[in-house]
């Protein structure tokens, strides 16, 4: 069973220090960040505000509050959602 795998990429050596499927993984992730370019980093960064945004929202529709207030609260919640999910395809 491996538990590092070592690659020569353009005459570079590569060290992935896990077992096939974590190499799988950081290949697909390098593939990905190849396919995106520069907007990469942004992209994951938007992924993780909305996730945040999420959890805060999510956090806040438990509390006790009217009506009107909840409904608004919810609407940005789903509105988060899509776009998180928007975001989230984008990586695929």
């Amino acid at each position: 069973m491996a538990n590092r795998i070592f690659t020569i990429d353009n005459q570079k050596l590569n060290c992935y220090d896990g077992n096939y499927d974590y190499y799988l993984a950081k290949c697909r992730e390098q593939q990905v960040k190849d396919n995106i370019g520069a907007a990469y980093g942004q992209l994951t960064d938007n992924i993780r505000r909305l996730e945040c945004e999420l959890a805060f929202l999510g956090a806040k529709l438990n509390e006790k509050m009217d009506d009107t207030e909840k409904k608004q609260l919810n609407e940005r919640f789903l509105a988060a959602a899509k776009e998180l999910h928007a975001q989230k395809k984008r990586l695929q």
